[in-house]
Parts: structure tokens; sequence; C-alpha cells
């Protein structure tokens, strides 16, 4: 049997002294290390009834290049993460601005436990947020460092 797996450990090659990547942080840099145009990116605690490259031909994946799936709503009210992506990315489609965490319903808008990609910049922007200083002092605005 041909083996096709391949273990790749992200921390290793890119270092941690400033991105500090732990927990959740990390998922975007894995999906940015593979050698893969697109990607799924799937926690261990999920499940599919149908097989996962279904994601692939959503008509929504194909417009975007992107597939998430609503998180639950928490901390209504909180703005310094939409101000964050305001500040750093000025020129974006109505998309974002229309989401629940841009209108102030939650903090969550993506559930991270399955993420489909295809476009690079995208990819590269949420990296951005997912590294050590955008965590602490905006994006996730932790007390705790890490």
């Amino acid at each position: 049997m041909k083996n096709d797996i391949e273990v790749l450990d992200i921390i290793y090659h890119l270092g941690n002294g400033y991105l500090k990547l732990k927990d959740w942080a990390i998922k975007p840099y894995a999906i940015l290390g593979s050698k893969f145009e697109e990607a799924i990116f799937i926690d261990a605690d999920s499940y599919f009834l149908r097989t996962p490259e279904v994601l692939f031909d959503d008509p929504g994946y194909l417009a975007t290049g992107g597939l998430f799936f609503y998180d639950r709503t928490i901390t209504p009210g909180w703005r310094k993460g939409p101000e964050w992506i305001r500040a750093n990315i000025p020129f974006m489609s109505n998309i974002p601005q229309a989401s629940r965490s841009f209108r102030g319903t939650t903090s969550h808008e993506h559930k991270s436990g399955v993420v489909v990609i295809r476009r690079l910049p995208a990819l590269i922007s949420v990296c951005k947020m997912n590294s050590f200083w955008e965590r602490y002092l905006s994006v996730y605005q932790t007390n705790v460092l890490y």
C-alpha cells in the first residue's frame, strides 16, 4: 500500500518566536503550510454524514473561494475584532460588513471546526489575525500572555 500521508510540523518550519502559536490559532497556518491549492480543515470532533469533498462543489465556495459555518453567539456588542479588520483591510466587499460580527451580534462569526478555502490572500489575512500580537491586542482581546 502506498503511503500518501505526509506529516508537517508547521511550528518547526515557521518558528514560533513571534507568532507564539498554540490551540486554535495554529489552524490557518496548518492550511497555509499544506501543498494543496484547495483545503478542507476538519477538527477531529467534526462528523460528516456525506463525503467532505462535496463542499468543494458548494455554490458559495465556488463564488467566493471560502466556505465557513456559523459559530455560536457569544459576547454581543464586541467591537474590537471588526475595528481591527476595518483598519487592516480598508477595501472589502459588502459581505463582511453584513456579517453578525460586524453588526455587533456576536464576537464569534465563524466556526473553525470545518473550513474550506481556496484563496491565498484571504488565508494570509486569517494567519495575520492569529499571530500573537494581533490575538493579544485586538482580535481575541485576551488577558493571558502565552
